[in-house]
Formats: structure tokens, C-alpha cells, sequence
């Protein structure tokens, strides 16, 4: 996990290889962008994950809360959509991008990040 303090923001990347690593079966990433939520003050968590069946495919979920709303960021940098705080896209690239991708939009949203 990545922690981006002074932008109040948490990202992660699974790979293809952690997943057949550790034997993840279909639902196990269910709900782990949530768990970057219990950092005090933190206002946006992101999760990448390798889609194990299609190659240079990422699957983004953002979870979002304390006044920072997720769904346009989603938007404009993920090809998704979803709620205020409960958002996620798609990624057609390598998850080395999409880590590159994910850090630009956390700094494209860094005044409404910053806000208290």
C-alpha cells in the first residue's frame, strides 16, 4: 500500500502473480478497498488489480468519504463511474500505468484533497 499523507489518499496494486501466489480464488479482493478507510482522516482509498483472465487489464475500485467524493475522478481517469463515495473503472494498460495513472489523479484532485 502506498500512503500519500499529505493528500489524505491510500493506493494498492495486486498483481496476477500475488494472486496465483497466494491462491486467491474469485471474491477475495472483495472489500479490501474499504480497509484504507480506518486511517484517520484518509479520504480516498484505491484499489489495482490485474484481471487474471484478460491481459493488460486493470480493475479499479475507489472508496471515498470526509467530504471527498470519488465518482468524478472515476470518471475522468478510470473509464468508470459509480456513487459519491463507492466508485470504479477500468484500466486497458500494465499495472505499472495504472499506478502512474492513479498518482496523476490523486494530484489532479489535490485541492479537494486537502481540504479539511
Amino acid at each position: 500500500m502506498r500512503y500519500v499523507g499529505d493528500l489524505h489518499a491510500a493506493y494498492f496494486a495486486v498483481t496476477k502473480e500475488e494472486m496465483q501466489r497466494f491462491h486467491f480464488i474469485k471474491g477475495d479482493m472483495e472489500g479490501v478497498v474499504n480497509i484504507p478507510q480506518q486511517i484517520k482522516g484518509l479520504k480516498l482509498s484505491i484499489s489495482l488489480r490485474e484481471d487474471t483472465e484478460r491481459p493488460n487489464l486493470v480493475l479499479v475500485s475507489l472508496r471515498s468519504g470526509n467530504g471527498f467524493h470519488c465518482q468524478p475522478m472515476a470518471v475522468q481517469f478510470f473509464n468508470g463511474g459509480g456513487h459519491a463515495d463507492a466508485s470504479g473503472g477500468k484500466l486497458h494498460c500494465s499495472i505499472e500505468e495504472a499506478e502512474a495513472i492513479t498518482l496523476k489523479a490523486i494530484k489532479a484532485f489535490e485541492d479537494e484533497l486537502r481540504k479539511k
